[in-house]
């Protein structure tokens, strides 16, 4: 396992930026949905083209990004970036920001004594647009734009579904969840409410007779542990859409936030920590896990959808 993680590390530090698309990732039957959330903090990549990478830390709307790569001479480099989030009215984006891709030298060197960087501006521009919590794109200076994904190297994933780039990770474990109501008469807009914690079942796995693939999880109370009482569920599945006759990936939570709800969720809003799902009048539903657990020998046998 040590192993694993170390050449991960070493992989998102040892490549220079090529032109090349990356993973593609991609909501569908999500027309009309409305809520955004906020993108990923933490390490992103292009697991195509596996050594180099950006960190992103979101605070108060404003994205603080740094790059490591390396230079056209093959030199290795760090540049940040930092400008405000805006919402986005491209199709497809939810949020964007441009700013100066600035580099530094001349810094003092490892366990010297400390000397301020100087900081180069050479016209130079980074673009991130963020198609979900999970995915987004980056543009250096309009060269092509890159697809990213958040680095994973602590949790299992898998690519359970062909027709998609989507890598789900292993969501077993200890969860909580806001539910947030949008223009209810008995809510005011911003009013949340915070459900308990919930334990998240191992994924279950099932084809349809029609080849139809479907993984699913259930949500249980932790309070009922070790009594199984489901009061939800995440499902993703792959049906052949009626119009073009191919494959579509498509997931949803049911019975949220009211019994016999289903809420939408992009493949791009499922990641190790977090779960983002919508319905059309606006309410929302996160999920954020805080633990990690082992199988505890929960029936797998799949659900009724």
């Amino acid at each position: 396992m040590i192993k694993v993680i170390m050449f991960s590390i070493l992989g998102f530090l040892s490549f220079t930026l090529k032109a090349q698309t990356g993973p593609v990732i991609t909501c569908n039957d999500c027309e009309g949905l409305t809520e955004k959330s906020i993108p990923y903090a933490g390490s992103w990549y292009n697991p195509q083209q596996s050594g180099s990478g950006y960190l992103f830390d979101i605070q108060n709307g404003f994205l603080l990004g740094y790059y490591f790569g390396y230079d056209d001479e093959g030199t290795p480099i760090w540049r940040t970036f930092q400008n405000p989030l805006l919402e986005s009215d491209e199709p497809g984006v939810q949020w964007q920001m441009t700013a100066d891709f600035i580099k530094y030298t001349n810094g003092n060197p490892r366990n010297g004594a400390f000397q301020p960087p100087d900081a180069e501006y050479e016209a130079s521009n980074i673009t991130v647009k963020f198609r979900f919590k999970h995915y987004a794109e980056v543009s250096i200076d309009g060269g092509e734009p890159q697809n990213i994904v958040p680095l994973n190297f602590g949790v299992a994933s898998s690519l359970d579904f062909p027709e998609s780039d989507q890598l789900f990770p292993n969501l077993e474990g200890v969860w909580t969840f806001v539910l947030t109501f949008k223009d209810k008469p008995f809510y005011e807009r911003l009013f949340a409410y915070s459900g308990y914690e919930f334990y998240m079942t191992p994924k279950v796995d099932r084809v349809d007779d029609d080849g139809t693939k479907r993984i699913s999880y259930s949500f249980l109370h932790s309070s009922t542990l070790p009594e199984e009482t489901r009061f939800g569920n995440l499902s993703c599945k792959n049906p052949v859409n009626e119009i073009s006759g191919v494959r579509e990936v498509i997931c949803d939570i049911s019975n949220q936030p009211f019994v016999g709800d289903r809420m939408k969720v992009a493949p791009g809003d499922i990641g190790t920590n977090y779960i983002f799902g919508q319905n059309e009048s606006g309410d929302t539903f996160e999920a954020f896990r805080y633990n990690y657990l082992p199988d505890y020998g929960f029936d797998r046998e799949p659900e009724d959808q």
